[in-house]
């Protein structure tokens, strides 16, 4: 997928690629069968400078560390009022979760309080406005509370749909909370 097009991307996205991109891949084969590409596209252009101008239009680049992933890519576009969040933000939807609650609640909260920021461009969901960086914080906070009690996979899943049943894809419960769990357990 993708093998023709110019695909930019942090450098530390394109190392971490070229180090585990197969071995994930290959990984996921065997879990999700033909949905997952054949092979891994590794992006051949990195994203070097803080912001740059297209079109006319200033792109300010932010990379956040320890979030839904080790390194994540937002952009802000300042003179339309809107950030590019993507995976950082799940507007009404259950949140893939990771170790890195107490970071990624500080980035929420950080990015939710921006001034001159009127629209989020969520990851998973609709757009978003600040409101729904709280909410995402707030979930955060909950899961990571009910991980420190030492929930169960399944106690911990129920408890996140009880209590956010407006959310949408629970399912992506199932892949993160194993995950999830499995690293504490390895700390």
């Amino acid at each position: 997928v993708f093998t023709d097009e110019k695909i930019y991307a942090l450098p530390q996205t394109i190392d971490f690629l070229k180090s585990s991109g197969e071995a994930i891949r290959s990984e996921r084969a065997k879990e999700y069968g033909p949905f997952v590409p054949e092979k891994v596209v590794i992006p051949t252009n990195e994203i070097q400078s803080d912001s740059e101008s297209v079109d006319g239009l200033l792109y300010e680049y932010v990379v956040h560390q320890h979030t839904e992933t080790e390194f994540h890519l937002s952009i802000r576009l300042p003179e339309l009022g809107v950030f590019i969040v993507q995976d950082l933000v799940y507007t009404h939807a259950h949140i893939y979760l990771t170790p890195y609650f107490d970071k990624w609640i500080e980035v929420l909260t950080t990015v939710a309080n921006e001034e001159g920021i009127d629209l989020y461009l969520a990851g998973h969901g609709s757009a978003a406005s600040s409101e729904d960086l709280h909410a995402n914080a707030e979930y955060l906070a909950y899961a990571k509370e009910l991980v420190e009690r030492k929930t169960s996979a399944e106690e911990l899943k129920k408890a996140l749909i009880e209590k956010y049943p407006e959310r949408t894809g629970a399912a992506v419960l199932d892949i993160s909370i194993p995950r999830l769990l499995a690293n504490q357990e390895n700390q």
